[in-house]
Order: structure tokens, then sequence, then C-alpha cells
């Protein structure tokens, strides 16, 4: 998987080369990895179970938390230059119709759907965040592209229920016994461990 990477085996050596390694270090670190792996799912990760009533707990007490999050519809105009998308900015701006756009330049409007929890692309966010319904950004670079963005609505979140956040609160659950356990199996071995300290 490593190697598929490379575009070929000599730009993979090169590559471990400048950085002082050999394939076979890199095996040798792999395995490690598997070996640390399966002593963790044997010694902590086996070990956690969620209980129905704690993800039930859990649910009570973070209700206000557990929900879809803020999202909004946008219209996600394409075009070729920065002074096209200018000019459709400036178009959007002044009150003239999407659809009478459409058919006088050469653009290509994608409706979408964006959450802020999804992750998006910080040159998006940050064309987006301020503004209101009907609002319109400016011209935004993406790769080879120029966009505009539109908001057309603004969706309130709204609360998610016990079988909607199953799910979300597992993972919370897990993620932190996880933690838990790998600390104080960390410490265990800590204890028995017998470390000698070197000095020059």
């Amino acid at each position: 998987e490593v190697k598929k990477e490379y575009s070929s085996q000599a730009q993979f050596h090169a590559d471990l080369m400048k950085q002082g390694l050999t394939q076979a270090d890199i095996e040798k670190k792999i395995r490690e990895q598997f070996m640390m792996f399966a002593v963790v799912d044997s010694k902590v990760r086996s070990k956690i179970s969620i209980k129905p009533d704690e993800v039930t707990d859990f649910y009570n007490q973070h209700k206000k938390e557990l929900n879809t999050g803020e999202s909004r519809d946008i219209d996600a105009i394409s075009l070729e230059t920065y002074d096209l998308a200018n000019t459709i900015s400036y178009e959007l701006k002044s009150g003239r119709k999407l659809e009478d756009l459409a058919s006088r330049y050469p653009l290509i409007i994608n409706r979408l759907t964006l959450k802020a929890k999804d992750g998006i692309r910080k040159e998006i966010a940050g064309a987006i965040s301020g503004l209101g319904v009907n609002e319109v950004s400016g011209p935004v670079k993406i790769e080879e592209k120029y966009y505009v963005f539109r908001v057309t609505n603004i969706n309130t979140p709204e609360q998610l229920t016990l079988i909607q956040a199953q799910g979300v609160i597992q993972g919370m659950l897990f993620e932190k016994k996880m933690q838990e356990g790998l600390v104080k199996w960390l410490n265990e071995i800590k204890k028995n461990s017998y470390i000698k300290i070197m000095q020059d």
C-alpha cells in the first residue's frame, strides 16, 4: 500500500534513501505497529463494552449538544475566469435572477446542503460564513475554477432522538473508555517494569 503511493519502485527507494531508511526498516516498523495493535486489542479494546443504560444516561445528560447542527442550502456557481465570476456576483447582488444569468453566461450551478459538522473546505466556509439568506459571495478561487456562492436557506439545528444519536454516543463512550483503559494498562506496565537510567 505504501509503494502504491509512488509512481515507480525507483522513486520509492529514492525517497527511503532521503530519509536514511531501507525497505527492511519500513517492514520492521509496520510489523511492530501491527504487533502493538494486536497487544492493545487483546489487553484493552476487547475488554470494553458499552451498556444500553450508559447510552441512555449520556443522551439524557447531553441532549442539547446532540443535534444535527446548522446547515445551509447554497447555490455554488462554477465559472472559468475571475472576471466572469465577478460579473455574476455583481449581477446577483443587484437583484438579477440566476436563471436569467444562466441563459446569458457559461456557468454551472450546483445546489448543495452544507453542514459545518461535516467539515467544509476552508475557502467555502470563509465565503459563506457571514452570509444571510439570498446573500451572495464574491469570487472564490478553488483549484482551477472560480466560484460564487449564494445562500438560499439556513436550516436551524434539530435535536437528535436517542435512536438517531445512539451510534455517535457509543463511539464517544468507547473512545473515552479506550483512553482510560490504555492509561490504566500503561501504568500497570510501568509499575512492573525495571527502568535503568544510564548516565555518561
